[in-house]
């Protein structure tokens, strides 16, 4: 029998573990209070109620993004979209599947870009620095650990749709370091992408200075 695992969001809903056998099992809603995060985490998630909607839609394997100049509304929706993601990242209750699920917030959001026009090099680098986030975190993967998917209840239900790789405790600061420095490679990969056009240029900084959000939440594990 194969189990999976749910991490639960603490700020947002009742944790939930829930087993999995061609559908779901028993939940075990664990005993005492649910634990609030502490009030200096930079990032702070949305509450349900007022979460706008994703802007991915990966179930249709379609972009919802189609603009192929940058322009001030769809770079509004990409650096909304991050900003949520990695506040989605933030609420998980254990540090160690933090990495990982940075990784995980890069690709969803690249994953509703378009592949051609301005937007593409935004989904190239974002895809790109998903995949070296995601490998630190198997590089440094906690042995005592499941892999699992994290699942926030509520209004605004979410559920990652892979597992999420642990890190170990003890690997966490090098990973973390690994992480923060395939963060700045991205954004000067993006200001170069820009070319001569001040246009992409206004627009792609402001992206760069989104994915700080993600620094940020690194420093803080």
């Amino acid at each position: 029998m194969r189990i999976s695992f749910a991490i639960a969001l603490c700020t947002l809903a009742t944790p939930l573990f829930a087993q999995e056998n061609g559908g779901e099992g028993p939940i075990y809603t664990p005993p005492g209070p649910v634990h609030t995060p502490q009030a200096h985490f930079p990032v702070t998630p949305v509450p349900p109620i007022t979460i706008i909607p994703p802007l991915t839609s990966i179930a249709s394997g379609e972009p919802r993004l189609t603009a192929q100049e940058a322009n001030e509304a769809s770079t509004q929706e990409i650096v909304d979209a991050i900003s949520r993601s990695v506040g989605f990242c933030n609420s998980l209750r254990q540090d160690a599947y933090k990495v990982d699920c940075l990784a995980y917030a890069y690709w969803e959001v690249a994953q509703d870009l378009p592949r051609t026009g301005d937007y593409a090099a935004v989904r190239s680098t974002l895809e790109d620095a998903a995949a070296q986030i995601r490998r630190i975190a198997e590089s440094n993967r906690a042995a005592d650990l499941p892999r699992a998917k994290a699942r926030r209840t509520g209004s605004a239900p979410k559920t990652t749709s892979r597992a999420l790789t642990p890190v170990a405790p003890g690997r966490l600061p090098q990973a973390r370091a690994a992480a923060e420095a395939v963060i700045r490679e991205a954004q000067t990969t993006l200001i170069r992408s820009t070319g001569n056009s001040d246009r992409r240029r206004a627009q792609f900084e402001k992206i760069s200075t989104a994915m700080e959000s993600g620094t940020i939440l690194l420093r803080a594990i």
